[in-house]
């Protein structure tokens, strides 16, 4: 399967699909990246969602990007 379609299939956040396609076109892939799970309970309130679903959310997305991280370094 092709990457890109790969990442579509994989994550709902554009901003993190456009950002990891753009990584990706630069060149090698970082060796270290850093996250920092930051907004969850003000992305929920903005969107009247329950907090802890916002929180079930932000660590789906950010499983998504590990899973996604280790397909790019072929583990």
């Amino acid at each position: 399967m092709p990457l890109a379609q790969l990442l579509q299939n994989q994550l709902s956040s554009q901003f993190v699909l456009n950002l990891l396609m753009k990584i990706v076109q630069q060149g090698p892939v970082p060796k270290h990246i850093a996250i920092i799970a930051d907004g969850n309970r003000r992305w929920a309130k903005s969107r009247e969602i329950n907090v802890r679903n916002g929180h079930q959310m932000g660590a789906k997305s950010l499983e998504n990007v590990m899973y996604i991280t280790c397909i790019l370094r072929g583990s």
